[in-house]
């Protein structure tokens, strides 16, 4: 009998540790889908792509060769019809594309900081280039014809500017 007590003594130590195993285990699981499902504050990577049910690519946000930040949204063929990018400068562009991928719009900070807006034809040539001075008056050329028409407007004092051909 004394070693049945013995034996049982054992294998109910041992119902026990695994008993507590298991536990521990289930625990550890259970924290890991817990920590799996919480919300994110911070996501890092290098690209982030956009796209639809059909698994065609939308747009993006992501470092191009130059480590230059891009937005890029694309229409349903895959053409960017917005694309913007942070220049190695530190400067950003933003161009807008037509239905057919042509440039139409170009919106653009200098490094000086100034603004500057174009407007292009459908075969991409600037039919309008708006600007403002260093001195903060504006600055507009406009093609006519073949030849641009350059147009500088009087600052707020009505001194300066005037049409210059």
């Amino acid at each position: 009998m004394p070693s049945e007590n013995t034996e049982a003594g054992a294998l109910s130590r041992r119902l026990e540790r695994l008993t507590a195993a298991v536990a521990a285990l289930s625990v550890g699981f259970a924290l890991a889908v817990v920590w799996a499902l919480l919300p994110r504050t911070e996501v890092v990577a290098r690209r982030f792509l956009l796209v639809d049910d059909g698994q065609h690519w939308r747009g993006a946000l992501a470092l191009d060769e130059s480590a230059s930040p891009t937005v890029r949204l694309n229409d349903v063929s895959g053409r960017a019809v917005l694309y913007g990018v942070i220049r190695p400068d530190g400067t950003p562009r933003l161009r807008l594309s037509d239905a057919g991928g042509r440039n139409r719009i170009v919106l653009e900070v200098g490094a000086d900081g100034s603004p500057r807006v174009q407007l292009l034809d459908a075969n991409g040539r600037t039919g309008v280039d708006a600007r403002l001075a260093a001195d903060g008056r504006p600055e507009l050329d406009v093609r006519w014809g073949s030849e641009f028409r350059h147009l500088t407007l009087p600052d707020s004092t009505g001194a300066g500017g005037g049409p210059a051909r």
